[in-house]
């Protein structure tokens, strides 16, 4: 089967073709949704632009390569990868497979933009282990001959959801619910208590709950040690992203409050039978009561009894996650370069190899890790 493979011009354009493959992608994870990458496009688009690549097949679209074309620093080239880069847990094409084959797809693709851009470096993120796209990436850039790099990015610790809410109490740890125990009867000792299965402002203006959420975000990573996020462009990506997910139903908010104030959040973001933790944060004043874990169960005991099957905890190995999952996901990224001119070696070099050198360099590696925090590890 011949794809027809063509480029359009906006979000606009792509819509009913993206609102079906990402529907019909059984791969595709809550990070190729639309209204996530249309908003982080609106806020993060500066030096890019926009390619957005459709395989259609007898008039029917079949595949969609959401990508971005960037100048790299100090007119260095051009990059082609996936939007979301940066923010986004996971990056792949979508494609529909009950309609072709994921291989004949992504290859038209990428023969299509290398076409376009051959001096540019391909440079996608965030591929998950699980996606059939990296062994496709692999077999294209070898039957091409070319050099081609791929690495482990990040782990990202999963859990798999059984019928049941009690199903999954009884994978925890039964001092862990008298831990439970005592914090809410501390909490409801001391004033009024409130679990809230999903919060969103009544008006439809997310920015006094971003705030709300915020401060407890803030204070969660001074007392860390690191920098607080959730401030300044990033706070006003979160404002939208909120809005554009919350009114496309792919947004959970679990809140619990004490006398009417926010102690504690879980923002998770939702996509088919999975729940994409995103963010979290409690009030340290109440450390000892445990509302973190508290506003946590009653979120899966929810999620599981709606349908949920599958937590995802994102990236970052922190060690709580290890309490609440039982099994991890690796991604990948892989860089490679079509027609290497100069500069394009130099940035492949970069990212595939200097890059890692530098970081371990003692103080490069404190400013990366503060720097990885802030962009994924510390939301």
């Amino acid at each position: 089967m011949t794809l027809k493979i063509s480029r359009l011009p906006s979000f606009a354009a792509a819509q009913p073709a993206w609102a079906l493959l990402v529907a019909a992608d059984a791969h595709a994870s809550f990070f190729a949704r639309p209204e996530w990458l249309e908003t982080w496009w609106r806020h993060h688009s500066g030096g890019k632009e926009l390619l957005l690549v459709l395989g259609e097949a007898s008039g029917r679209p079949v595949a969609l390569a959401p990508l971005q074309l960037e100048s790299l620093r100090g007119g260095m080239g051009h990059r082609v990868a996936f939007l979301g880069s940066g923010l986004s847990d996971y990056g792949d094409l979508l494609v529909d497979e009950t309609q072709t084959d994921r291989a004949a797809a992504v290859t038209a693709i990428l023969d299509a933009v290398a076409g376009w851009y051959p001096a540019a470096v391909f440079d996608f993120e965030q591929i998950s282990e699980a996606s059939p796209t990296l062994d496709v990436l692999r077999e294209w850039t070898r039957a091409r001959g070319l050099q081609t790099v791929t690495i482990p990015q990040d782990i990202c610790p999963i859990a798999a959801l059984p019928a049941e809410p009690e199903l999954y109490h009884k994978q925890l740890k039964k001092s862990f619910f008298l831990d439970l125990k005592r914090g809410e009867r501390r909490l409801r000792e001391r004033g009024a208590v409130a679990l809230i299965d999903h919060m969103r402002p009544t008006d439809g203006d997310w920015t006094d709950l971003v705030t709300a959420m915020g401060g407890l975000q803030t204070q969660r990573m001074l007392s860390k040690g690191e920098t607080p996020m959730w401030q300044g462009p990033l706070g006003l990506f979160v404002r939208d992203v909120l809005q554009a997910t919350d009114a496309e139903g792919s947004l959970r908010v679990t809140g619990l409050t004490f006398d009417g104030r926010l102690i504690a959040y879980e923002l998770c973001f939702l996509h088919k039978n999975v729940i994409y933790a995103w963010s979290r944060a409690f009030d340290e004043d109440f450390r000892n009561t445990g509302p973190g874990k508290i506003a946590l169960l009653h979120l899966l005991d929810q999620g599981i009894e709606q349908g949920y099957r599958r937590f995802d905890l994102l990236r970052g190995e922190e060690p709580y996650k290890a309490f609440w999952t039982n099994g991890q996901t690796q991604t990948y990224r892989t860089t490679f370069v079509i027609k290497p001119s100069f500069a394009a070696w130099l940035w492949f070099k970069y990212v595939t190899a200097w890059k890692q050198q530098l970081r371990e360099l003692p103080v490069a590696r404190k400013a990366y890790q503060a720097l990885k925090a802030m962009r994924g590890g510390g939301r």
